[in-house]
């Protein structure tokens, strides 16, 4: 089965096709919106990509809420809402614009989550959506909330190694413990001097390459 988030009559609903021909085999509905995507710059260039662990599918909608959904009974099993930024650069993120005949970037690089994928690690689910300032951590299960952390000058989550979350800054790696957010490392890693974040790392093993 192949699962994908789409926007449909002012609504987001998921929907599972068949991987071999395409054909349409359900559909739910997951939440409403207020605004289309065309009217909605912050959602439509962060996208949104489910994950699956356990029979559970959870649903970044990146409009506010993350859904999750019972695949073997085609029904919903939680709602998590969490509480979004409120500012101007919420809707600009990715504006380029042309200055002095030189292009430059009017994001603020260090100032959200620049990856919004769900990552699902020990029965937890680990959220960095776009227009919030913090790590979530919920319950994979229930949808509880078991800690959140504040983002600093986090950029995205690398992945969970073992019982750590690993996360990528603007100059630094550092490590949260997954069972409470707790600081795992004694200090950051500093990146090469110089040196930025390009793109996403690859986690193999006991190495994380970015």
């Amino acid at each position: 089965q192949l699962f994908a988030l789409a926007e449909i009559k002012s609504g987001i609903r998921l929907v599972v096709l068949n991987a071999r021909t395409g054909r349409l085999e359900w559909s739910q509905q997951l939440v409403d919106l207020e605004r289309s995507v065309q009217q909605d710059p912050t959602r439509r260039l962060a996208g949104a990509t489910p994950s699956l662990a356990d029979g559970i599918l959870v649903c970044p909608t990146s409009a506010g809420a993350v859904v999750a959904v019972d695949t073997t009974r085609h029904s919903l099993l939680w709602a998590y809402k969490y509480p979004q930024r409120n500012d101007s650069h919420s809707s600009q993120w990715l504006r380029i614009r042309v200055f002095q005949g030189r292009a430059s970037s009017n994001s603020p690089s260090s100032d959200h989550w620049v990856d919004p994928r769900v990552t699902l690690a020990n029965g937890r689910v680990l959220l960095t959506p776009v227009a919030s300032d913090q790590l979530h951590c919920l319950s994979l299960t229930d949808g509880s909330v078991l800690w959140t952390a504040p983002r600093d000058h986090d950029l995205l989550l690398a992945c969970a190694h073992r019982d750590n979350v690993i996360l990528v800054g603007t100059e630094t790696l550092r490590a949260r413990r997954l069972v409470d957010g707790s600081a795992a490392w004694q200090k950051p890693i500093q990146l090469p001097s110089n040196g930025r974040p390009s793109g996403r790392g690859y986690y193999s093993g006991d190495f994380y390459y970015l």
